[in-house]
């Protein structure tokens, strides 16, 4: 087989493991995405051929596996292989981010133009917003903005839950240290932006935490 030597090499770097890592990733969502999609379609086609409204059971189906397909798509975009040479359109990622970043008590705001942009581009976005997600857990304003190819994330809110460790290890000031698997956004957040060259910095202003990169 023509990856038998790849696979047998002692001295496989980390950026080949990475990569590979991110295609099994790729794979995984890309293989869940359809036959989700097929549970929401056929709840909306019993619905039609029925003539009747939703009822609740079928409603929560339906809510819920377009939730799991939307989680998907974000987890491609965020773990998933990113090659140099893939581009993410705008109006897809606008997409995904605002309807899983919109919540009751969490509301999110691109404001600036959405335009295509590289898929590693898109890659150090998603993870950015998967490390502030977790300091908002008690809702209030996530603001994105990218100029220049620089993302900045303005986190507003009257009550954060911090993480210290994991912050300053993101920003380069300390290491990660038992790393649960809901937090491993921020160890692959700052392996992605060392890999692009970027270094995550925080702040505080008059509008809140500011993250960017």
């Amino acid at each position: 087989m023509a990856t038998a030597p790849l696979l047998q090499n002692s001295n496989i770097s980390s950026r080949i493991e990475d990569d590979l890592i991110g295609l099994v990733t790729s794979r995984i969502c890309h293989d869940l995405v359809s036959p989700i999609g097929a549970i929401d379609n056929g709840v909306e086609l019993m619905t039609a051929l029925s003539g009747t409204s939703h009822s609740a059971e079928m409603g929560l189906i339906g809510q819920s596996a377009r939730a799991a397909g939307l989680k998907l798509r974000l987890f491609r975009i965020a773990f998933g292989a990113a090659s140099p040479d893939a581009v993410s359109r705008g109006e897809d990622l606008r997409q995904v981010f605002e309807e899983t970043f919109n919540r009751s008590r969490l509301k999110f705001s691109w404001v600036d133009q959405t335009a295509a942009m590289s898929r590693p581009q898109a890659k150090l976005l998603a993870l950015s917003l998967l490390c502030a997600d977790t300091a908002m857990p008690f809702g209030g304003l996530l603001t994105l903005t990218v100029h220049d190819s620089e993302v900045t994330l303005t986190m507003s809110s009257e009550r954060f839950r911090w993480q210290d460790d994991l912050w300053a290890a993101l920003c380069g000031e300390g290491t990660f240290t038992d790393v649960g698997a809901g937090n491993v956004q921020f160890p692959l957040a700052r392996l992605h932006a060392d890999q692009m060259g970027r270094q995550f910095a925080l702040h505080e202003d008059t509008q809140g935490w500011l993250l960017s990169v």
